[in-house]
């Protein structure tokens, strides 16, 4: 076999898999996670976050690849309802893009923060950034909203997180 033959096989071939690759078909796959507070009582879940504050997203900073992407964003801290927070922090949300399958992971339909936009966070310390108790932990704040009367009230009679042992 010549190597010009050999060498125009690799080239086409890794043309044909690069092809393959591109074309695969963009899909959303939503994970049913299983949760031991139920999110949607705002007491509880002030009770299991570290802090609960409202910001603004100011940057996506990128994701940790794993079972489950987490995306990082930057977010500036507009008033604390519970914890102490510097000015600026890193918010990881569970969900992303995992570019291999061409798949945007999305925690119970629980839509990817958007740069500019204010939420209220719920968190819990994490490995470097602070992790939002999804898919309850992050509530858009509408423009022109008050919110933050309604939350100190929920943190200051928010039910602490307990296990109960045998």
């Amino acid at each position: 076999m010549r190597f010009g033959s050999f060498a125009a096989g690799v080239v086409v071939g890794g043309l044909c898999v690069g092809a393959v690759a591109v074309l695969r078909p963009f899909h959303v796959q939503e994970i049913q996670p299983r949760y031991v507070v139920d999110g949607r009582d705002q007491r509880r879940l002030a009770g299991i976050a570290d802090h609960v504050f409202r910001g603004r997203v100011v940057a996506r900073e990128g994701q940790i690849i794993a079972d489950m992407p987490v995306t990082l964003w930057t977010v500036e801290v507009l008033a604390d309802y519970k914890g102490d927070l510097p000015a600026m922090v890193t918010v990881g949300q569970r969900g992303g893009y995992e570019p291999f399958s061409n798949t945007l992971k999305l925690v119970e339909d629980d839509a990817l923060l958007t740069v500019g936009h204010e939420y209220v966070l719920a968190v819990m310390r994490a490995d470097g950034h602070h992790l939002i108790a999804t898919p309850y932990g992050d509530i858009a704040v509408e423009p022109g909203a008050i919110v933050d009367a309604h939350w100190r009230k929920v943190v200051a009679e928010q039910i602490p997180f307990s296990v109960s042992g045998p």
